[in-house]
């Protein structure tokens, strides 16, 4: 996988909006998780499209920081700021919830269930159980 892969998994193809370094970060983290928790008998082209799935939701998401922390619009021709980020947020919140469930839903085919690891092992008791 390379990061040509992810440009075309999340649809920008532009390092100005997305730098190498970030979708390669992603790539990095993507390949350690499955390969430290997936069942190595799965097949390879599962593996592969497990870390494509979840290295381009981290990609995303470090996009996504990106365009919620900037404030999209235009000035009219009487200088007026017209936000559009509602609407831009709005359009990426959506895709990077059905990124996170195809990545999740890649993950479960391989072996690694991220909602299982949040589960606490034991429950703990407070008070006295008579």
């Amino acid at each position: 996988m390379d990061i040509n892969d992810i440009r075309s998994a999340i649809n920008i193809y532009e390092a100005s909006e997305l730098r190498d370094e970030v979708i390669q970060l992603a790539i990095d983290e993507a390949e350690i998780l499955v390969d430290a928790k997936a069942d190595p008998s799965n097949p390879e082209r599962l593996l592969w499209l497990a870390k494509l799935r979840l290295a381009a939701y981290y990609a995303y998401l470090s996009y996504s920081d990106r365009v919620f922390n900037e404030l999209p619009g235009t000035f009219s021709s009487t200088g007026e700021w017209n936000p559009i980020g509602s609407a831009i947020w709005r359009d990426v919140r959506d895709k990077l919830d059905k990124m996170e469930r195809a990545a999740k839903e890649a993950l479960k085919l391989v072996g690694i269930d991220l909602e299982e690891d949040k589960k606490p092992n034991r429950v703990p008791v407070f008070g006295i159980i008579r």
